[in-house]
Formats: structure tokens, sequence, C-alpha cells
């Protein structure tokens, strides 16, 4: 979300930056993996090793150790689908209307706040989406973990995925390998239907929401959590609303009257 708000409020460049940060996600995941494995070589001849001795510092071992080896297995992952999850983002901060904005700016909201206050509950569904999807896809991306580090060193990269592989491939278990995996696909379909329900006790889905009288589209439960009002304001607003309607209805009736054609001879 902060990727797709930097990407948004950048004053030049904003289709190349863009394109930039979408490009890794064009890339093979393989070919990915290689480049980083390539940077985390632990000869001199490493890419980050020759950055950190540019600077003065000591290199690492990077994949061989196990306190960075979980880390620098997860970095790929995360730079490849950032560019992806930002566009998403990014169509998303188009299209939140600008008035909670206006009236935050006008109460003095300064971009923290609009950003604490407006921004993140009115991404919450998407937000909630997302790290469902991240974290379906997180037991499922045992690729660079494959070809990284293969588990090690030791368990340090073990993760539940390649241990399914490992049973079915390596053990020749597949009986083993076959119940782990339903195991796990029962966990993840229970991890979604729980985080599901719990949003919906809050409104978060809709299944709850309802709507201002005379403001079809106007989702009551968004309006009370952006701008903060009480139940009584609430109701002053309804009345406002009420009162509104009825004076766009008569002026409605009034200038239908004026539409009658006039009698004949005047």
């Amino acid at each position: 979300v902060i990727l797709a708000v930097m990407l948004c409020e950048i004053p030049r460049g904003k289709v190349f930056f863009r394109f930039i940060y979408f490009l890794p996600h064009l890339t093979s995941a393989l070919v990915v993996t290689l480049l980083w494995k390539l940077m985390f070589d632990p000869t001199e001849n490493g890419i980050l090793n020759q950055i950190l001795a540019s600077l003065g510092a000591k290199g690492g071992i990077w994949l061989q150790d196990p306190s960075w080896a979980m880390l620098c297995c997860i970095l790929p992952g995360v730079w490849a689908g950032a560019g992806m999850a930002s566009l998403i983002y990014i169509a998303a901060l188009g299209s939140l209307p600008q008035d909670y904005y206006e009236a935050a700016a006008i109460d003095g909201a300064g971009v923290f706040a609009r950003l604490r206050h407006v921004t993140f509950p009115l991404l919450a569904p998407l937000m909630v989406i997302n790290f469902v999807g991240a974290f379906i896809a997180a037991f499922q991306g045992m690729g660079s973990i494959f070809l990284l580090t293969f588990g090690g060193p030791g368990d340090a990269t073990q993760v539940l995925s390649l241990q399914i592989w490992k049973e079915a491939y390596n053990n020749l278990r597949f009986s083993t390998a076959t119940t782990m995996a339903w195991y796990l696909g029962v966990a993840l379909i229970g991890f979604t239907a729980s985080v599901n329900s719990s949003f919906d006790d809050v409104g978060i889905a809709g299944k709850q929401s309802r709507r201002l009288p005379g403001r079809p589209g106007v989702n009551q439960l968004r309006f009370k959590t952006i701008l903060k009002v009480t139940p009584e304001q609430l109701s002053f607003l309804e009345e406002i609303i009420d009162q509104t309607n009825v004076n766009a209805a008569e002026n409605i009736a009034r200038a239908e009257g004026y539409r009658d054609p006039l009698p004949e001879g005047t």
C-alpha cells in the first residue's frame, strides 16, 4: 500500500517507475531466483558481498548462515510480487472518492492522518483479500527455497510444501505426502473461512452493512467509520438528508407545474 501511494504521488515519471516495479513480475520465477542466488554468493564474487566491500563492510555467507537463510529465500518473492500488488492498489486508490480526502484536509489532517483514517479503512477489504492470497501463496511457494537452499542449512529453511515434495519424491512415501497435502489444504480453507467470518462480523464484507436513507450507494458503516460520527450526529445527518430530499421533490413538482400548457386565450 505504501509503495502504491508513493507511485501515485510521485510528480514525474509515474509510468516509468510503475513499469520498473512491475518488470520483475513479468520475469520467470526461475530467472528471478537464480539472479538472487548470484547476489547471495558467499564468495568475493557475490554481488552483495562486492557492494558491502565497496562500502568497507564485511560480507556474509548468506544462504549458508541459518540466521539469514530464510530471509534470503523470502526476499526474491517479495521483490518479484511487489509490482503486481502495487498496481492493484494503485487502481483501487484511483477509484476512491475524493470527498473524504477533501473533508479530512479541511479538518486539518496531514498526510499520515489521511493515510490512516481514510486510505486504510477504504482499502481494508482489498487488503484482506490480498493478505489471504499472499498467505496461501506462501505455503505453496517452495520454488525459491528449492533452488536456493533445498531446506538447508540444516532445517533452517524447511517448509511444509518442500517437506511434502521430499516425502513423495525423495522418500517415495506417497501416502504420507498425500495426507500432509490434504491437511495443508484443509488448514488453508479453514484459515480463509475464519478470516472471512471475522470480518463479516464487523461488516467489512458488506453482509451487515446498511444504506443511508435517501442516499443509495453510501455504506452506513463505512460512513460512520471514516467520519467518526456519534449515533446522535448520524441521526441529525439523516434528518438533513431526508429534508434535502423533500425539498428536492417539491422543487421538481413545482418545475413540473410550470411545464403545464397555458390555457387557451392567455
